[in-house]
């Protein structure tokens, strides 16, 4: 899955979410030691899953972070559209900086399962 700036996403909080950035970065795996390629993403949320207004930020792994599905957005765009003053409200929303992101690279070996 490839996200983008812009995309409508569930993240690992509740509520729809909207990506604003991405950064993609080199670490090393905790298991291996090897170098992998790792992709954080920020998004602010909209509404939360009651569809209530609740502005918010985050940011987690990309594997946290799902596009909302066809249907889903096709219910978000009606609901946007019977909600303008939420929307603009949301659009006028700056998220906050974050100042400092704690990744746990905590890596499972293949022996174990979860």
């Amino acid at each position: 899955m490839s996200l983008k700036v812009g995309d409508w996403v569930r993240s690992y909080s509740s509520g729809i979410w909207q990506v604003y950035r991405i950064i993609d970065y080199k670490c090393l795996d905790p298991v291996t030691g090897e170098e992998q390629n790792k992709t954080t993403v920020f998004s602010k949320r909209f509404v939360s899953n009651s569809c209530k207004g609740s502005f918010k930020e985050e940011c987690c792994d990309s594997s946290l972070v799902e596009k909302l599905s066809k249907d889903e957005r096709a219910e978000l765009e009606i609901f946007i559209g019977e909600n303008k003053n939420l929307y603009e409200k949301y659009l006028a929303y700056k998220p906050k900086g974050i100042d400092c992101i704690y990744n746990a690279r905590i890596g499972v070996p293949e022996s174990r399962d979860l």
